[in-house]
């Protein structure tokens, strides 16, 4: 993975934009970016179907831990039901 790369998130069904929550990205423990769901443009969270791509607004830091927070309702399934949001982070380095 490299500080520019995509993040990408794959659901077992299609989703959309929830009205609610956040996502939020960290560098060895500390926020670098959060992006409220609801309110980014296509150009920084895109849905297509079931796959959500995430552009952050810089390029991750390289050198050392990056975990993703993907808060609940951030997504909705098209029953209107809230993604309950990753409780162990989504962890990686770059």
């Amino acid at each position: 993975v490299t500080g520019s790369t995509n993040l990408v998130l794959v659901f077992n069904e299609k989703v959309n934009k929830g009205s609610a929550g956040s996502i939020i990205i960290f560098s060895n423990g500390t926020p670098v970016e959060a992006i409220v769901v609801g309110t980014a443009p296509a150009s920084i969270i895109s849905v297509a179907d079931s796959i959500v791509t995430i552009n952050p607004t810089n390029n991750l830091p390289t050198g050392g831990a990056i975990n993703v927070v993907v808060q609940t309702n951030t997504f909705t399934d098209l029953a209107g039901n809230g993604y309950l949001g990753n409780a162990s982070d989504w962890p990686f380095t770059i």
